[in-house]
């Protein structure tokens, strides 16, 4: 929920590390077991996506294709997309 909160309050200082940020959330697993873990991952991926697509879509989509990653990565690429083309579709900016 941090990460969430730094993304709608820092949009200056996100947009400059937009494709960063994705990348370590993406790569972040649940090791204390937190309470929502993935939805607040989830969603904090996909509020960076909207805010910079331009910068985003490109990197998860050559993570998607990239060797050695595992079907859960694969599958958070595609809920990540599934959820920003949702968000576009609703106008939401």
């Amino acid at each position: 929920m941090c990460v969430c909160v730094c993304v709608c309050v820092c949009v200056s200082l996100c947009i400059q590390v937009c494709v960063e940020l994705v990348k370590i959330l993406l790569h972040l697993s649940d090791d204390y077991c937190l309470e929502d873990f993935s939805h607040c991952r989830n969603g904090a991926m996909v509020a960076l996506t909207v805010l910079c697509p331009d910068l985003v879509t490109p990197y998860l989509t050559k993570e998607f294709y990239a060797p050695n990653y595992t079907l859960r990565h694969r599958m958070d690429v595609l809920e990540v997309c599934r959820c920003v083309c949702m968000c576009v579709q609703a106008g939401v900016r």
